[in-house]
């Protein structure tokens, strides 16, 4: 039997982004962990990964850019549209994630198809960060 430990962390821990140290430093540590642990179960047939999500369209962000959005009186995809041409210039995708597509990769890590990923950070980030680490 498959065993899978997943943890959620955050693609911000790579970034350096002094307005997300809040969020940086724990996620960085989490991270970090993450291989530790991988290391320590070594030859059980448990693996252990976190999925980094980077800008995603939760209810929280979604209900956030929608008062934004009113408060500027402008439409919610010109709020997306700043949002990416200002904050996250780097996006592939210039576009928030999905929950959806957030929740495809944590199944797949969690599947039996992902039995030789372990100690891995895996980004589901929209291309945001475009380093290889």
């Amino acid at each position: 039997m498959r065993h899978a430990d997943l943890r959620r962390a955050s693609a911000a821990a790579l970034l350096s982004l002094a307005a997300a140290a809040a969020v940086t430093h724990p996620a960085a540590t989490g991270n970090d962990l993450i291989g530790a642990v991988a290391a320590e179960v070594a030859g059980t047939g448990v693996t252990v990964n976190s999925v980094l999500p980077g800008p995603t369209a939760s209810e929280g962000a979604t209900a956030f850019v929608a008062e934004l959005a009113a408060s500027q009186g402008v439409d919610i995809a010109t709020v997306e549209r700043e949002f990416f041409k200002s904050a996250r210039p780097f996006s592939v995708i210039r576009r928030f994630s999905s929950p959806a597509e957030v929740g495809a990769m944590i199944a797949y890590v969690c599947s039996a198809q992902a039995s030789s990923t372990t100690g891995a950070a895996l980004r589901v980030d929209g291309g945001v960060l475009r380093s290889i680490v």
